[in-house]
């Protein structure tokens, strides 16, 4: 059996015979979600799912006024994660951070390791509690965060766009554009938006309930 659900509570479960299969989430106007998958007679696999819209609502802030000025001052102080002052999780479990030699997203655990998410084995059994996201990353990385309400979605500003992408040793995870503009950074402002400076304008962006 092989559950999956997304942030907004919906449930999804499904009966599949055993051997190899393709999840799909898809609806319109929103970026599609896949998962490949193999599953053993009398398991149960479980995935949580995140499906962007392709447009997410944009709203330009009016300079001068309060939410503005206070969007601009927390823009200021970005700062990209390093190995010694990593990004982490609500409970400390998982810390991610870019390593600048290496030009590398990393994600680790740092939890009890008989709790190791699935997350962090490429297969069922090849497993660690180190993994790279992202690597060989050419264009400059301006912010890292993790998504609102998640532990297991990381969003990150590289050249020109902002992402979505899953924390998985997996291959071909999930990636999905938020923005695309010139030289964009953010900040998550509060559990649906994130503030965005690209250059002088600043933006106001509502992911909405698909995390």
């Amino acid at each position: 059996r092989i559950k999956t659900s997304r942030g907004n509570d919906q449930e999804l479960c499904a009966s599949v015979s055993a051997g190899a299969h393709t999840l799909l989430l898809a609806a319109p106007g929103t970026w599609p979600w896949w998962k490949e998958v193999a599953i053993e007679s009398n398991e149960t696999l479980g995935y949580r799912a995140f499906t962007l819209p392709q447009q997410v609502p944009t709203r330009a802030l009016d300079a001068g006024k309060k939410e503005y000025i206070v969007a601009q001052n927390t823009l200021v102080t970005t700062l990209v994660p390093r190995a010694g002052s990593p990004l982490r999780s609500r409970d400390g479990a998982r810390v991610v951070w870019f390593d600048e030699s290496a030009r590398s997203l990393i994600a680790e655990w740092r939890g009890d390791e008989r709790l190791l998410p699935q997350a962090f084995c490429a297969t069922k059994d090849n497993c660690a509690s180190t993994i790279n996201l992202l690597s060989s990353i050419v264009e400059p990385v301006r912010a890292v965060a993790l998504a609102p309400g998640r532990d297991d979605v990381v969003l990150v500003a590289i050249g020109a766009g902002v992402y979505a992408l899953e924390m998985t040793a997996a291959p071909n995870p999930n990636f999905q554009t938020i923005y695309v503009g010139t030289s964009p950074t953010f900040v998550v402002h509060d559990a649906t938006t994130l503030s965005l400076g690209d250059g002088s304008p600043l933006f106001m962006l509502t992911l909405g309930a698909g995390l």
